[in-house]
């Protein structure tokens, strides 16, 4: 998805959100900016991450409208196995919550 405003940087996001977000704006169901009709179309539609995602980023996603939206990309060459490992805050171990196992 498109940057629209050059001075900010666009929202970031799971390709899977964004793929639901696109599906319902080519739709043409709702207006993008009705969130929750965004969410519920996307729920429709089959797209339940993008459903969810919404629903539990509701700043993002109304700055993404503006913004613009950018797919997460992870850079392998610098993941470590420990990374996989569980993490405390229930992130699933995935640890791209940011948060670690230090107190």
């Amino acid at each position: 998805m498109e940057r629209h405003d050059a001075g900010q940087d666009p929202i970031i996001a799971p390709q899977a959100v964004l793929t639901g977000i696109l599906a319902v704006r080519q739709s043409g169901l709702t207006n993008m900016l009705d969130r929750p009709r965004v969410a519920e179309i996307a729920k429709a539609l089959g797209y339940d991450e993008a459903s969810e995602w919404i629903n539990a980023h509701r700043s993002e996603y109304v700055q993404g409208i503006f913004r613009g939206f950018k797919p997460v990309t992870i850079d392998w060459d610098k993941v470590q196995v420990s990374d996989f490992e569980d993490c405390r805050c229930g992130c699933g171990g995935r640890r791209l919550c940011g948060e670690s196992d230090e107190a």
